[in-house]
């Protein structure tokens, strides 16, 4: 089998693209143009061996859906602030050892899956996102939840399993909707 290695630079032109589908190939790297799709909504990158993303992915303004799983991140640009309008972001399985504050201003994010990763600490940015419904953060090795996440008022499902938390914070109590609190193995 014949994996795809790059995206030419020329991708860019595509203008009126909408959806960019490049998932279980061998991508190391994005180009530059990718941040010309401006129109571009849903965006899956998944299973390939990316290990970062140029900041020209802040200008992909309207993305919707983002699936960058099983790849080898080991950062995010600042600029994913500017994905205002994601309701789901898949980064599990990298290797990010933090998330940007800036994923604070991801307004309309309703589900966030970051297990299995390395963060040792979430932002307590990410209590900004009011929509939230469901997070998470297994096997990582966090070891404390911000407080501020009481905040996080539509959260449903929070799965915290494989960290290295001693303990939840009480705030927690104070999100309504949680029906689901999984810590198994910590």
């Amino acid at each position: 089998r014949t994996w795809l290695v790059e995206i030419p630079d020329d991708i860019g032109l595509l203008k009126n693209l909408k959806s960019l589908s490049v998932s279980e190939n061998d991508l190391m790297e994005l180009p530059e143009s990718i941040g010309e799709l401006t129109k571009l909504e849903n965006l899956y990158l998944g299973y390939n061996s990316l290990s970062d993303l140029p900041e020209s992915v802040g200008k992909l303004v309207n993305l919707q859906t983002v699936n960058i799983a099983k790849n080898q991140l080991l950062d995010l640009p600042l600029e994913i602030g500017n994905w205002q309008k994601v309701f789901k972001l898949s980064l599990h399985d990298n290797m990010l050892s933090e998330i940007p504050p800036t994923i604070g201003k991801m307004t309309s994010l309703v589900k966030l899956y970051l297990d299995n990763n390395e963060l040792t600490t979430i932002p307590a940015t990410l209590s900004h996102l009011e929509n939230l419904e469901i997070l998470m953060v297994s096997g990582n090795r966090l070891g404390a939840i911000p407080s501020e996440f009481s905040n996080l008022k539509s959260l449903r499902e929070l799965v915290l399993d494989a960290n290295q938390l001693a303990t939840l914070p009480e705030s927690l109590a104070e999100c309504e909707s949680l029906k689901t609190i999984s810590v198994i193995e910590n």
